[in-house]
């Protein structure tokens, strides 16, 4: 990854002049070429080279421009191979591919609930120090991006968590991968986020929070602001309830 290169993206703000430049002098050597060649009155030489010379620098100017600018896609491309490191980390983590396990398993008819791992990334717009950004596709980024997933087994959740930095290193790469016990959890809730001050375009996310019994945060992370969240806050909240009635009963 280019740290440079990527911190070139969030602050390089291009100047329109380049491209009326191109724009005037693609459009006055077309005049020139096509119009003025064939009229009475203008040498058709003068008219042909000079209008060809003016879409030259025209396309000159244009390419150079371009050859400056970093696109979107570049910076969409380095978040996604992040992102499928983080699902692969994820998986080997708390799904682990046992072949032995798995034969045992299945030779003594034992049943494992299934896993569904929910994954989620989202670029984070939170503190001074980040760069944020409004690409000409119209999606929102930022320097800093967010991964993170959950597993929810029969008595506990499997967490993770990783931010890494599009303009800075990270050595070695962050993360926070745990699981909790449901009884060891108080409340899953979801906190809004405010919004960065002087920048438009912000990306709609929030946070998922898990507290301890005594309201102390466990973990938190960003997840995107979609109704699909509010289903899981509910989920993890139902499972945290279930399981201290279960134990209620059990002690008893």
């Amino acid at each position: 990854m280019d740290y440079n290169r990527n911190k070139k993206y969030f602050e390089q703000h291009l100047s329109t002049a380049p491209v009326i430049i191109s724009a005037a002098c693609f459009a006055i050597g077309f005049l020139m070429v096509v119009i003025l060649s064939g009229t009475r009155g203008f040498n058709t030489y003068m008219m042909i080279s000079g209008g060809l010379t003016l879409i030259a620098i025209g396309a000159a100017i244009f390419l150079i421009r371009a050859a400056k600018k970093i696109p979107d896609a570049e910076i969409s491309e380095q978040a996604r191979k992040l992102y499928d490191t983080f699902k692969e980390d994820f998986n080997q983590k708390f799904l682990p591919q046992d072949i032995r396990t798995i034969r045992y398993e299945m030779t003594n008819h034992i049943s494992r609930p299934k896993l569904e791992p929910v994954t989620f990334a989202t670029y984070c717009f939170e503190g001074e120090e980040v760069l944020a950004k409004k690409g000409n596709d119209g999606k929102s980024r930022s320097s800093i991006y967010s991964m993170s997933g959950f597993i929810l087994k029969p008595d506990s959740i499997c967490v993770a968590e990783r931010e890494i930095s599009l303009i800075s290193d990270n050595d070695p790469i962050p993360g926070d991968f745990r699981e909790i016990k449901y009884l060891d959890l108080g409340s899953a809730t979801l906190e809004h986020v405010p919004e960065k001050k002087g920048y438009e375009g912000f990306a709609k996310y929030r946070h998922l929070r898990l507290c301890d019994n005594e309201g102390k945060i466990v973990i938190e992370f960003p997840i995107i602001a979609d109704a699909a969240a509010d289903d899981y806050v509910k989920d993890i909240a139902v499972r945290i309830s279930r399981a201290k009635e279960k134990a209620a009963k059990e002690a008893e």
